[in-house]
């Protein structure tokens, strides 16, 4: 019996372990590791080098830049960046919105800089961007990783809080567009869309790395980007129709 007890209270005590390293404080830093952000950690502290970036994403690999709040720019003219955003020789890094050292904020999953998050966050610096695209509240989009409700993911429900929808019937279904019929409908399964047109589409596999899909669905971030530089924030040029052929055969007028 007693036995059985210790093994049962060794077991507890080799899964409490575990857990308590899964949740450990994820930046701990060995001395010689501080190079990777400061100029000199000793005499100047706060000096950080302009790559302090490029230091994050040896570690956070996962996160797709082009869906990312831009780094090593420089604001908007006549932003107002809090002074407890800190900047690197004028430019946004990763250390304006996050912490590193995990003594400095209570958000360890995070190390984000405010006890706020999305929107509440980005207002901080932010209004309207120069284009008057309403913030998305999302410094990382992450499309692989999009929840899907019902027929629409999160980003395409964010987008539709402004974007006002239309509704039309193609396909044996009832579609959602923006504005109207002549944008491309939402919510639509891209594999039931070809089954129902069958030769016009591209298969699934060989779609470019830039469309996304959200559960197999056609959403708002398979075509646009809030963060994309290209006009329309499309998430690649259309010249010539370019971004629908990546789907549509045959796309005549697109």
């Amino acid at each position: 019996m007693k036995k059985k007890v210790l093994l049962v209270l060794l077991s507890l005590i080799i899964n409490w372990s575990a857990l308590t390293g899964a949740y450990a404080q994820p930046h701990e830093f060995l001395s010689g590791d501080c190079t990777m952000c400061h100029i000199d950690v000793k005499l100047a502290p706060e000096q950080i080098i302009l790559t302090a970036s490029g230091s994050c994403t040896k570690c956070h690999n996962k996160i797709e830049s082009s869906f990312s709040h831009p780094v090593d720019m420089y604001p908007y003219k006549n932003t107002i960046i809090p002074a407890d955003m800190p900047l690197t020789e004028r430019r946004v890094t990763c250390l304006t919105c996050h912490y590193v050292h995990p003594v400095e904020g209570d958000r360890v999953s995070t190390f984000i800089r405010r006890e706020v998050a999305g929107r509440t966050f980005c207002v901080l610096c932010h209004n309207n961007d120069s284009r008057e695209h309403v913030l998305m509240g999302k410094a990382h989009l992450h499309p692989d990783s999009v929840k899907v409700s019902g027929s629409l993911d999160e980003i395409t429900t964010m987008c539709i809080e402004c974007h006002e929808m239309g509704r039309y019937f193609e396909w044996g279904e009832d579609m959602l567009a923006c504005r109207s019929k002549l944008n491309h409908p939402v919510g639509v399964a891209y594999q039931t869309a070809s089954n129902a047109r069958k030769g016009k589409f591209c298969p699934v596999v060989n779609l470019s790395k830039e469309i996304n899909l959200f559960g197999g669905k056609i959403g708002c971030g398979t075509c646009h980007n809030v963060y994309s530089p290209i006009r329309n924030l499309l998430v690649m040029s259309n010249q010539k129709s370019n971004l629908c052929t990546q789907c549509h055969f045959e796309c005549m007028g697109c």
